[in-house]
């Protein structure tokens, strides 16, 4: 009994050196590989970092070509992330303005139009607007705010002033011919 606990312990002991030496060896190894790769990657870089002597250098890769297509075109590659260089245009919306406002501005038209009971809106020669949001905004939201029965608005982007008016009856029953 005595010699095979001595067995089972020389046996754990010569396991544990042989663990630690073989351990010890490929942990070795294993950072030598890692230096080398490290190493390795570095040295490239420095490689592609100018063109080569004597030689024209040309775009290797279908990114750098983009890249140089999106420069000519006012774009920026900027961190690989490409950032469009021409400022975006201010929006100018319509605006609601006074009664005194109407018609002061040196050069801007002026327009009358009519907005009747049914939601169609016309214009001087009694055309129907088809999208008037797209000119005046949302004036007709704010009847009555300045005078009654009408509301003036400002377009600087058609540089012209609108004077929208209210007409109690529809459009349909006005017009029914037309409509």
């Amino acid at each position: 009994m005595k010699y095979a606990i001595g067995f089972v312990l020389g046996a754990a002991a010569g396991s544990l050196v042989t663990w630690k030496i073989i351990e010890k060896k490929y942990k070795s190894l294993a950072d030598e590989e890692i230096a080398s790769v490290i190493e390795r990657y570095k040295n490239k870089n420095k490689h592609n970092e100018g063109p080569r002597e004597g030689i024209k250098e040309e775009k290797t890769t279908e990114v750098e070509i983009y890249k140089d297509m999106l420069k000519d075109m006012d774009y920026t590659a900027d961190n690989d992330y490409t950032v469009y260089t021409e400022p975006l245009k201010e929006i100018v919306l319509p605006f609601v303005i006074s009664p005194d406002d109407f018609g002061d501005t040196h050069g801007y038209d002026t327009k009358s139009w009519t907005y009747y009971a049914d939601f169609v809106v016309t214009d001087e020669n009694d055309e129907i607007i088809t999208d008037p949001e797209s000119i005046i905004g949302d004036a007709l939201e704010h009847f009555d705010e300045y005078a009654d029965g009408a509301v003036y608005v400002r377009n600087d982007e058609q540089e012209c002033d609108y004077e929208i008016l209210r007409h109690d009856r529809p459009y349909s029953e006005v017009f029914k011919d037309n409509y």
